[in-house]
Order: C-alpha cells, then structure tokens, then sequence
C-alpha cells in the first residue's frame, strides 16, 4: 500500500514538473536545469528524512518487541520450574496445575515462533548496532541540508554513503525479523560476538564525534591496520585522497614507499592487497570542507621488502647529515649547502637536488616534517638561521635569530616535533624550542645545562613524544616536552655526530660504530647482525626508515650506505 502511494505521488509530481518544462526552458534552459537538478536533491533529501524516520520507528518497535520476548521467555521458564517441582505430586490440583503450566508453556512458545523469529537478545544487539548506521544517515541527511550548493558529484558520493548504511541498517533488520535482506547472497557467516551478518563488507562512515581508530589504528594478530586522512571543498575529491593517503603509508610500511621507488606492478599489488575496514567523514561548515578518513587493512603475510645493500658515491661530495619523515622521505644535507632527497630503487642509490642555502650560510643540521625541511646554518657575522622549505609549494623561508637575545651566536643541532624546533645554544649552554618556527622571539622554553656545549646533538622520538640529545661529556638524555625534565640514558658514548631511533631502541652515531640502547630500560643492546661489523670511516649520519632499515652517511668517504636491516 505504502508503495502504491509512494509511485501515485511521484507521478502526480511528474506531471506537474513536465507541464512546467517548456515554459522554464524557453525562459533559459540552464536555469530549467538547475531548477529539476535542486527538485530531484530536495525530493531526495525528503526521502533521506523519511528513511531515517522509518528506521527510527523499527528501531522503538524493536525495543517493544525485546520487552515482549524477555516477558515471554521469564513467564515460559518459570512454568518449567514449577512443572518440575510438582512433577512428583499426586492431588488432582497438583496435576490439573501441571496440565495448564504445559499448555501455557506450548502456547507461549508457539507464538514465539510464529510471530517473532528472533530471540530478544538478537532484537537488542539490533537496537544496539542499529544505532550507529541511523546515525550516519541522520548525519548525511543533515549535511545535504546543509551545504548551500553541492556539486552533482558530490551529492552522488553522499547519496551513496547514506545507501551503504542503509544496506547496512537493512542487514540488520533482516536478523531481527529472520529474513534475508534483499539483493544479498543467501551464504551467513557468524560475526566474533555470535552475531549473524550476511556476507557483504558493512563499512561505517560518519559519526556526530570522530572514531577511536583514526588516531589509534586497531592491533591484531594477523594483519596491520592503515589510517588515511584528506581534508577538500569537494567530498568526492577528499574521499579519493584519503584512499591514496592510506595506500602511501602501506606502501611506506613495506618498503617500497621513501625512500624506495615503487614500481607499478608493486604498487598494484598493493591496492589489490588491502582490504577497506572502516571509514568515517565529516562537514565542516564553517570552511565549507570535509575530511575523510580511510581505516585500510592489509595481512601481515605481506612483509616487507628492501634491496640489498647499497652504496652511493660522487666525487668531491661529501655529506654531513640525514634526516627522515615517513611520507617526505629521506634527506641528505652535504658540506656544500645542498639539501638532496634520496631515491632508492632494486639495484641504486640517486639524489634528487631539492633546494641550496646561500653560500655565505654554513650548514649544521638538517631535521624533516611530511611537509617541510628545517636546515639551520651559521654565518660569523650574523649568527644563527634557520630555512625552512615547504614542500607542497617549493617555497623556502628564513629566520635569522639575531633579533631575538641569541643575538649573533650560533646554533649547533636541530630537530622538530612536527611543527616547532629545537636548536642547542652552544654559547648559552642551553636547548632552545619554538613552538611556532618563525616566531623565534615569542613563547619559546629554555633548558640549560653546563654541559650542553658546541658537541651537543639533538634527535627526537615522535612515539614517545620527546627530544634526545647528547651534551659534551658523552652522556645521552631524554628531554620531556611535557615536563621539560630529563632522563640520563647513558654515558661514555663518545662524540655523538647524529642520533636516530626505531620502535625498540635509540641509535647513536658515535665514530666509525653505531651504538644501540633500548628505549625501555636504557641498556646497551647487541647491534643488529647487518651492522656489527661496519667498514665505515666517520658516520655523521643515521637515520632508520618505515620498514625498520638504517641509513648511514660516512663523511670522510663521502658515502650513503643501505638499507641495513635492524629486525
């Protein structure tokens, strides 16, 4: 009947809108066009409405019907227990009352079975889990009404979304009413909770608060789990940005994301490897953007891969530092000035020229962001700069800290939290950090020790969210940016050139050797088998990559040298 209704409305509406056509068209045809393309969106959105009003109702009736069944069942297992306590009498009374309890028990049971083909715990997981793809469409509904004026695409893409979650909403309606939902295969499977799905890949989207796992990817046994995320004024190009995002960082995973050059046929395995486990997005009214997110899943069968050990070497080229940042790759500052990103394929090392400082700036240290490159360099007569290359536009920044209380002293050492940087005052004895980069005289922290000095080396561990430096008598800390306190890991380390780190211990370069300690307990550890015997001269450089392998710069050769695997 709802149906017959449903098609008698839209056809009335048909009729009105053909009728109407020709004058609007004649007037302008574009305007005639955006008139039925705004009356099929707003017909569409009151549909959207009406869904989530009718999935609204199913849902209370669920509810009802738990309580009815619940009812049911207490009443059925109660007359049992009574049936068997009076089980062994012999009055009349006795066994007329055991007579009705069974009737009662078979009728009761019978309605069950005919009406309601669920137990009440299914109704309740329904309730439950319904839950969240009502939401979802609620929220897709509400986000057309919205968006002032939505691309055709892009209302395609949320039209979608709100289909995939009532797919979803659907699925479970047919386990609480015992069909099968249709237009889906008729094979079940059982979910980890006991719960029947049906055997499609439920993915949920948007919620009103963003999900856990967009900042703590899940952990499981057999597989690994890839967060992507994109911000954009269209829907469907944040979606397809997202996806990529996620991609690059699986591709990074397994070793053929930066440094490494993935091949074609590498990279399209990898997309037909990965499986979509989750996605979620929002609208952001105020900017008129959404962000995306992709929850990407790949097994762990897929392990990662590298080449085997390279060398790179250029005459009268001599390197002085490295730096690395999963999704900007792997950078090499040399004497010369020169920033250079490094590219790995099967069989060679390359350098690809990414911008010069100025001849007059000496350089020190180099630290890298996924957006950014910080060079900081001294020059005698005016102190300490920092450069700052912005990769999405190849825009380079300087900062001179003469202005500040530096003055025109020099910086030794930089890293970076991702968005400030630390520098070591030698003159000051002291750890320098700006939380904005380029506002070096504004809100920065000082941390002084008379022994940080001019042999001081800074690195820093993103997991754990803290600095590592060295100060001039060998010894190695953790510098707590939360507490601003530091933790002696070690001492006699020598003269520590550049310090890097992996998920299990701190590397240090010190001479020819790098030295290993674990980050949870400080001891000295074995050094992985492809790095105890080295055949190095001075290492100025480490730095270790996504799929767990070292890369080392040997100064006095002039050499970059990898990957050397740590696990």
């Amino acid at each position: 009947m709802k149906v017959l209704v449903r098609f008698i409305r839209l056809f009335v509406l048909f009729l009105l809108i053909s009728s109407c056509l020709p004058a609007i068209g004649q007037a302008n045809p574009a305007n005639a066009q955006k008139l039925v393309s705004d009356f099929i969106k707003k017909r569409q959105t009151k549909d959207f409405n009406d869904t989530v009003q009718q999935y609204e109702q199913e849902i209370e009736d669920w509810k009802v019907e738990s309580r009815i069944l619940l009812t049911f069942d207490i009443v059925i297992i109660t007359c049992g227990a009574v049936i068997v306590y009076l089980h062994g009498a012999r009055s009349k009374r006795a066994r007329n009352a055991v007579l009705i309890l069974a009737i009662t028990t078979s009728s009761l049971t019978a309605i069950k079975a005919l009406i309601w083909p669920a137990d009440y715990q299914t109704l309740r997981r329904s309730v439950r889990q319904g839950k969240e793809p009502l939401t979802h469409m609620r929220s897709y509904a509400d986000d057309i009404a919205k968006v002032l004026s939505i691309t055709e695409e892009d209302f395609e893409t949320l039209s979608s979304e709100f289909k995939d979650q009532q797919r979803s909403f659907e699925i479970l309606a047919a386990a609480a009413e015992g069909r099968m939902p249709e237009g889906f295969p008729s094979i079940v499977r059982k979910s980890a909770v006991g719960f029947y799905l049906f055997n499609i890949r439920v993915v949920n989207a948007q919620s009103d608060g963003t999900p856990s796992w967009v900042e703590n990817p899940p952990t499981t046994t057999d597989s690994f789990y890839f967060v992507g995320r994109s911000t954009a004024n269209s829907l469907t190009d944040a979606k397809a940005a997202s996806y990529d995002d996620a991609i690059n960082h699986i591709i990074a995973f397994l070793g053929q994301g930066p440094p490494y050059r993935a091949t074609e046929s590498q990279s399209a395995f990898i997309r037909s490897a990965s499986s979509i486990q989750d996605t979620f997005f929002n609208y952001n009214q105020q900017s008129n953007s959404y962000s995306y997110y992709y929850l990407l899943r790949i097994s762990k069968k897929n392990q990662p891969s590298r080449p085997s050990m390279l060398t790179y070497r250029q005459k009268d080229w001599y390197p002085i530092d490295l730096a690395y940042d999963p999704v900007a790759g792997l950078f090499v500052l040399d004497k010369d000035g020169f920033v250079s990103k490094i590219v790995v394929d099967e069989s060679s090392i390359s350098i690809q020229k990414v911008f010069p400082l100025p001849r007059t700036w000496s350089p020190d240290a180099l630290a890298a962001t996924r957006e950014a490159i910080y060079v900081s360099a001294n020059n005698n007569d005016l102190g300490c700069k920092i450069f700052r290359r912005f990769l999405p536009t190849n825009e380079t920044e300087e900062v001179l800290l003469t202005s500040t209380d530096v003055g025109k002293r020099s910086c030794k050492g930089i890293a970076t939290d991702g968005t400030g940087i630390f520098l070591v005052i030698a003159d000051l004895q002291e750890i320098r950090f700006w939380p904005i980069w380029n506002h070096p005289g504004q809100n920065f922290r000082e941390f002084s020790s008379e022994y940080i000095g001019e042999t001081s080396t800074l690195g820093f561990d993103h997991p754990r969210h803290q600095l590592i430096y060295t100060d001039i008598s060998g010894s190695a800390y953790t510098l707590s940016i939360k507490e601003w306190k530091p933790d002696r890991i070690t001492s006699n380390l020598g003269l520590v050139q550049s310090i890097s780190d992996d998920s299990d211990n701190f590397l240090f370069a010190s001479g020819k050797k790098i030295l290993f300690y674990s980050k949870a307990n400080y001891h000295w550890q074995q050094p992985p088998a492809s790095m105890r015997s080295l055949n190095a001269g001075l290492i100025t450089g480490v730095a270790v990559d996504s799929s767990g392998a070292a890369w080392i710069i040997d100064r006095d050769r002039g050499t970059i040298q990898g990957p050397f695997p740590l696990n």
